[in-house]
C-alpha cells in the first residue's frame, strides 16, 4: 500500500505530464471549459455567494480548490519538497487530498476538452454537449470521485481546525513550509482553515455543495443534460 508521501508524488507527477503545461493551444482550448465551468458555478451557487455567511467559503473551493492548485515551487524541487513535507507534518492526508482531486479534476478537464474543443470543434459548451462529452468519454465516475474529494477535504480541515495539536504544529510549520518550497501549498490550507473557523457550519455548507453536485451531474449516466438549476 502506498505512504501518503507516495500518493502525493504520484499526483504531482501524473500533474507534471498533462498536456496543458506541453500544448499552448490546446491550453486555450482549456481555458474555454474552465471558465464555462467557472460561470455555471457562480450561476447554480449565487445564493451562496452573495450571503454574507458563506461568501468567502464558497468562492475559496470555486477559486483556490476548483480554479487548480499552484504546484510551481514544489515542481522546481519535488524530492527535496517532499521530504520536508514528510519531516513537517505528521498527518499528510489533507495535502494529499487536495493534490488528488487537483490532479483527477485536471486530467477531467483535458479529457472534456479534447472531446469537446480539440475533437468535435464545438464553438459554445451548453449543458447538453457537455454531458455527452462525458458521456462519450467514461468520464462520470471519475468526476463523481473527484466531488467526494472535495467533501473529504473540507471534512479534513474542519477535523484540523477542531484538534488543537495538529493545528498547533501546523501553525509552527509556516516559516519551514516556504523555505522548503511548500508556500503555496501551505497559503493553500491555511486560507482553507481561515474559512473553516470563521463560519460554524462551513463543514455543512460544502456537504450541500457536495451533495447537490452530485444529483445535478447523476442523470447524466441516464443520457440527460447537466442541469444548470440554482441550487
Amino acid at each position: 500500500m502506498q505512504s501518503d508521501i507516495e500518493k502525493i508524488e504520484a499526483s504531482i507527477v501524473r500533474y507534471q505530464a498533462l498536456r496543458r503545461h506541453s500544448d499552448p493551444a490546446f491550453a486555450q482550448q482549456l481555458a474555454v471549459l474552465k471558465r464555462w465551468q467557472h460561470q455555471r458555478m457562480e450561476k447554480t451557487y449565487a445564493a451562496l455567494l452573495s450571503a454574507s455567511g458563506t461568501q468567502s467559503l464558497v468562492h475559496y473551493f470555486l477559486e483556490d480548490i476548483y480554479g487548480g492548485i499552484d504546484l510551481s515551487e514544489v515542481i522546481k524541487s519535488l524530492s527535496r519538497s517532499l521530504k520536508i513535507a514528510g519531516k513537517l507534518f505528521s498527518d499528510l492526508s489533507l495535502i494529499r487530498i487536495a493534490l488528488e482531486f487537483n490532479t483527477l479534476n485536471a486530467e477531467i478537464d483535458e479529457a472534456l476538452t479534447e472531446a469537446l474543443l480539440h475533437t468535435q470543434h464545438i464553438n459554445q459548451i451548453n449543458a447538453e454537449n457537455y454531458a455527452d462529452a462525458m458521456r462519450a468519454a467514461g468520464l462520470l465516475e471519475r468526476h463523481l470521485r473527484s466531488i467526494a474529494l472535495v467533501g473529504e477535504f473540507a471534512e479534513g480541515l474542519d477535523e484540523t481546525v477542531h484538534n488543537a495539536l495538529v493545528y498547533g504544529a501546523f501553525v509552527v510549520a509556516k516559516l519551514p513550509a516556504k523555505l522548503g518550497g511548500l508556500g503555496k501549498l501551505y497559503q493553500l490550507l491555511e486560507k482553507g482553515f481561515e474559512v473553516i473557523r470563521a463560519l460554524p457550519s462551513a463543514e455543512q455548507t460544502i456537504g450541500k455543495i457536495v451533495a447537490y453536485e452530485k444529483e445535478i451531474h447523476l442523470p447524466i449516466g441516464d443520457g440527460q443534460p447537466l442541469s444548470l438549476k440554482p441550487m
